[in-house]
């Protein structure tokens, strides 16, 4: 294809800011809390099971599909026989609402440039207004079987192949409520589907890379073609129609006289609900790494899927939950997994191997945690598979267990932290930094794992406290929060604080009580405008409390072996004077004044003339050999913990559906994609107050 053709591909969006996710803690009730791209691999990620030990992946995963699958599967299909007038009235309705809707200024290449001329011939056949006669198999031989379609491998070939068949969907959408070729089409491929199913393959001895190799058939070129001829025209469907309408395309045809499957006849439900099921069964069961043949397919496969799913991109509320209830759930998200775990490269386009589908008995698949984690530990910077992560730590309990029960804790910390040092160095990806954070806040929550991250050597840990309180100061309040939690669950186990770090906690507390207490001047000077609320100041003093809270919680628990942050504090106590009567900080500010209180006088009892850093550290390590806890008022239990919120799908649908956007070679009209729009919306926060309280989510 000649690429001066081609547009160029539609520009990138911006990255999210923040999910709808609420921490919790079991202390007086806080504010709720509240993604860089990478290059994705030509590759699909496709996997059979893997050789290391293995772990039974045993949570149970609901399907949460989005409407198609809901409208398609559970509505009564319309009456078989309409009249003619009715009929005419819809399909003008259709074809003016496509029409209207495609944008007028896109360059159209002519199907011609993509498909053969008995292709393009049988393509218009299928679209025009003529009923294609059920009996003969001469149609779609000229269509379906010449020669295979073209596969889309980048931006260009997707946006191509969207241009090349606007006008023969406009066309077959207008014309199938009286033709119902479409439907036809989809039986087609339902047939082709249960014969890959039954049909054992036929294996040969083949000769691949010096050695001997059993290898098999391929995939019919009948079946791939009806199958991306359903996904094409199906996209335009799903953009473009209602459900109502999307319904009568998949619906309403007299299967008597239909030279069909028996299974596929005999099946009562639903067509599109009949597709659905047959191509979730495709995803599970068929090995795509046989052959090339078989590979194309299985990508084919996803790119239905995809499709079949993608009326939620074209919404611009979420009104209610659709779901899809199946009980391939499971083996969907394995079979996914083990794909993911794999990454293999596709197949030579000159092998010849084939697979057993589904058999008789049951497919176990079973996941190996120490695969999946390793390729985590490898490619967080990628940002789906960052979210994945994210995912299998939160919703799966299993995989969160084998995570904490490793006793290579920095393996995971440094990729992260490294990741959250240069977004906030670089003062970019704020979204990618907010996921992160709630990764290290799900993983403080275990006690044990917050002990073990400590007996890293002293230089990882350096490195991790650096990058942990790095970046806190002047970014947005709630993700400065998200900084802090995870540490505030990890204050009991600290050990050795580092110098640096130590400095960071105090300047942040003592920014952030500038800024309280610039805050609460003008509150008091604007009791007749009202224009800054009380709620507003509580953010800073939350922030403020938080940061307290920790100090305290380390000096509680692990005085002599934070010396450093106790010479920080010598050096900044005049910070802590304008808020020792506030009724909120008071009692975790006087502890604070007790331990600098009690290491100034150690200090001053030794009477050093211009004393060095290490003179100062020297005293106040030997005064500590005599400090005792109990010299503190009590503390409460300084615990924080990750709640999902219901409405989060508001968050991740919007999200998922713009990384789909951004990396697949499938071409989604950016003017029609309202689901994008609230994508924009939640990326666009400022950092500044009001961002905070508009956040999907807060502390």
């Amino acid at each position: 294809m000649n690429s001066s053709q081609s547009n160029s591909p539609p520009p990138s969006l911006p990255t999210l800011s923040a999910p709808n996710k609420t921490l919790a803690s079991n202390k007086p009730p806080r504010r709720q809390s509240t993604f860089s791209n990478s290059p994705t691999s030509t590759n699909s990620p496709l996997a059979r099971s893997p050789t290391s030990p293995t772990i039974s992946l045993t949570r149970t995963l609901s399907s949460d599909l989005p409407d198609i699958t809901t409208t398609l599967s559970q509505l009564s299909p319309p009456p078989l026989l309409q009249q003619q007038q009715q009929q005419t009235s819809t399909a003008n309705t259709i074809k003016q609402t496509i029409a209207s809707t495609t944008s007028s200024f896109l360059r159209r290449p002519s199907s011609e440039t993509l498909f053969n001329p008995a292709q393009t011939a049988a393509l218009k056949t299928l679209a025009s207004s003529v009923p294609l006669n059920s009996i003969d198999s001469s149609f779609w031989a000229a269509l379906l079987k010449t020669s295979k379609f073209p596969s889309t491998h980048s931006t260009n070939d997707a946006y191509d192949l969207e241009m090349a068949t606007v006008s023969l969907s406009i066309e077959l959408a207008a014309n199938n409520v009286r033709t119902r070729n479409f439907n036809k089409l989809v039986l087609h491929l339902l047939s082709q589907i249960q014969k890959i199913k039954e049909t054992k393959p036929e294996y040969v001895v083949v000769m691949v890379m010096d050695h001997c190799q059993r290898e098999g058939g391929s995939i019919p070129t009948e079946a791939y073609n009806a199958l991306f001829l359903t996904r094409v025209f199906s996209k335009h469907f799903a953009g473009n129609l209602t459900n109502d309408e999307i319904i009568q395309q998949f619906e309403a045809l007299d299967l008597e006289k239909l030279t069909i499957n028996d299974q596929v006849k005999d099946d009562r439900r639903p067509r599109a609900e009949q597709l659905l099921d047959a191509l979730l069964s495709l995803l599970i069961n068929m090995d795509p790494n046989t052959n090339y043949s078989r590979y194309e397919f299985y990508v084919e496969v996803l790119n239905t899927l995809l499709v079949l799913l993608s009326t939620q991109l074209y919404r611009t509320k979420f009104t209610e939950k659709y779901k899809y209830n199946s009980d391939r759930a499971d083996a969907v998200v394995a079979k996914l997994l083990e794909n993911f775990i794999e990454q293999k490269f596709p197949p030579p386009q000159s092998s010849i191997l084939a697979s057993d589908i589904e058999g008789g008995n049951k497919k176990y698949h079973l996941i190996s945690f120490k695969n999946l984690f390793a390729l985590f530990c490898e490619s967080l910077g990628i940002e789906e598979r960052m979210l994945l992560f994210y995912v299998m730590l939160v919703e799966n309990d299993s995989f969160r267990v084998y995570v904490l029960s490793r006793t290579d804790p920095e393996t995971i910390y440094i990729p992260i932290l490294k990741i959250i040092y240069e977004a906030v160095e670089g003062k970019t990806n704020y979204s990618q930094v907010y996921i992160l954070l709630i990764v290290l806040l799900v993983l403080s929550q275990d006690d044990v794992n917050n002990e073990t991250i400590q007996k890293i050597v002293r230089t990882t840990v350096a490195k991790i406290h650096f990058a942990w309180w790095y970046g806190n100061i002047g970014i947005n309040q709630n993700i400065a929060i998200q900084f802090i939690s995870p540490k505030a669950n990890m204050s009991s186990t600290i050990l050795d604080m580092h110098a640096y770090v130590a400095q960071r906690i105090i300047s942040l507390f003592e920014l952030i009580s500038r800024r309280q207490q610039k805050f609460a001047s003008k509150i008091a000077h604007e009791n007749a405008t009202n224009e800054h609320s009380p709620q507003d100041i509580a953010v800073y003093e939350d922030m403020l409390s938080l940061v307290l809270e920790i100090m305290n919680s380390v000096l509680h628990h692990r005085l002599k072996n934070n010396t450093q942050l106790v010479y920080a504090l010598l050096l900044k106590r005049e910070i802590f004077v304008p808020l020792r009567n506030h009724a909120r900080l008071a009692d975790l500010i006087k502890n604070i004044e007790t331990v600098i209180d009690y290491f100034h006088a150690r200090v001053s009892e030794a009477n050093l003339k211009a004393p060095s850093t290490s003179e100062i550290l020297d005293l106040i390590d030997q005064a500590a050999r005599t400090w005792t806890p109990n010299r503190l008022g009590p503390i409460p239990d300084l615990k924080f913990q990750y709640e999902e919120e219901q409405d989060s799908r508001e968050f991740f649908v919007p999200y998922v559906w713009a990384l789909i956007h951004r990396r697949g070679f499938i071409y989604w009209t950016e003017e029609k994609s309202h689901i994008l729009n609230e994508y924009r919306l939640m990326s666009g926060a400022d950092d500044d107050l009001e961002a905070l309280h508009d956040a999907p989510g807060r502390i």
